[in-house]
């Protein structure tokens, strides 16, 4: 899943209008702007390296998660990039409702161990358990790859009786530009659809190398 999400690097905008009563929009109509890249990962069984920060609104502004070589950096609103901990990873984002870890179920190292779960359609999943020396307040995840593209699809977090309390899904999947592209992302939280986000694909770019790291949150 890490190679075919990644078979080139890509770089991709999403983003949502989103209506007035949406916890983000402060009573007036704004629009959620999310940038997605990743890159293929190093030798078998590394982590892979991916992206996601948000660029608007701009109380969340630079706010994201950058996973590299199963190490991860995290920006919370208003603060600074920082060497991630279990804790903070699955930390609900304030609006979104939706914890950076769900973005990135198996990229960090040492928090889970993985088993298949099972096939449902076009979809195979894994379960994750943490780890005994994963910490405090790591919960399972789970994670979906398409069966046709190899792709990641799913992540989700749940509870530890299987309750599902974020989901993130890759939608719409398609071969560009030699790698296989979302056109969409759909971001559910605890709150289920009273918070739930649909964003499309805006802009893809793709075949730049870049340099991993914290520095990737501005």
């Amino acid at each position: 899943a890490r190679q075919a999400s990644a078979a080139v690097p890509w770089e991709a905008a999403y983003t949502v209008q989103l209506a007035a009563n949406h916890p983000l929009a402060n009573g007036a109509a704004t629009a959620l702007r999310l940038t997605v890249a990743r890159e293929r990962p190093g030798p078998k069984g590394s982590c892979g390296s991916l992206l996601v920060r948000i660029d608007a609104p701009l109380a969340l502004k630079g706010a994201g998660l950058v996973t590299h070589a199963g190490k991860a950096w995290l920006r919370m609103p208003g603060g600074k990039a920082e060497l991630a901990t279990a804790a903070r990873l699955f930390k609900p984002v304030p609006g979104l409702d939706i914890p950076w870890v769900a973005f990135a179920p198996f990229e960090v190292a040492g928090l889970h161990s993985a088993t298949v779960e099972g096939e449902f359609g076009d979809v195979a999943v894994l379960r994750g358990k943490p780890d005994y020396v994963a910490g405090p307040g790591v919960t399972p995840v789970k994670a979906g790859i398409s069966k046709r593209f190899g792709a990641w699809v799913v992540g989700e977090v749940t509870d530890r009786h299987g309750k599902t309390t974020a989901l993130v899904q890759w939608l719409e999947l398609g071969e560009l530009q030699g790698a296989v592209i979302p056109e969409r992302l759909r971001l559910r939280g605890s709150g289920a659809e009273a918070t739930a986000v649909d964003l499309r694909r805006q802009t893809l770019t793709s075949g730049r190398a870049r340099a991993w790291g914290p520095r990737l949150l501005r």
